[in-house]
């Protein structure tokens, strides 16, 4: 914008443009002034696990990962600063990535994403004759996993697999010789990818 401070034909010429530098900002008498518009760059990559699959809703500078991963921003250059990658369920290496002074596209900026692990506690408890009752606490994903059951010799009666986003089921058992239950394994699913399991 341009403001003209007029007082009997003579004043001061004001130039100014939202994220530019008028160079001089002002000028009395004639005018001749030059601005120069900002110049950016962009930042791009691509967010994988280590198997090479993309993950989606990482927060990547001012961009968010795409279903494959890739994320894309601009910066005015020359840009200065570090870019962290964020999202409550991974780890990631590099942690981020540090620039100084750049002024040319900088582009495989990639992350590996690890996923963070889950602090799971399990319980179990017989209800009534035949009904066990098992919580699963910690959990903050779909999870699958598996109970057996044993005789007083260590034998394997059964075996049953469960799904769980509730976290807590009831189960039926019919063998009246069972002294040992116990919770096998543990599998913990995101996106449906099994991404933690652990052996009980």
């Amino acid at each position: 914008s341009v403001q003209w401070n007029n007082t009997n034909g003579n004043g001061t010429v004001q130039v100014s443009s939202y994220g530019c530098s008028p160079e001089p900002a002002n000028r009395i008498g004639s005018l001749n002034v030059s601005i120069t518009a900002p110049v950016y760059i962009t930042i791009s990559g691509r967010v994988t696990s280590p198997s090479g699959q993309g993950i989606s809703t990482v927060l990547v500078g001012s961009s968010v990962t795409n279903s494959n991963g890739d994320y894309s921003f601009t910066v005015q250059s020359p840009y200065s600063g570090t870019i962290i990658p964020s999202h409550s369920d991974y780890f990631f290496s590099p942690n981020g990535y540090t620039y100084n002074n750049v002024v040319t596209n900088q582009t495989n900026q990639n992350y590996i994403g690890t996923c963070a692990p889950e602090n799971i506690n399990i319980t179990m408890e017989i209800l009534w004759l035949h009904y066990l009752n098992i919580t699963i606490s910690g959990l903050n994903h779909f999870t699958t996993y598996t109970v057996e059951f044993f005789n007083a010799s260590g034998h394997l009666l059964s075996s049953d697999s469960f799904n769980t986003m509730d976290r807590c089921d009831y189960i039926f058992f019919e063998q009246f010789d069972i002294v040992f239950i116990q919770v096998a394994s543990v599998c913990i699913k995101r996106n449906g990818t099994v991404i933690q399991c652990q052996t009980r």
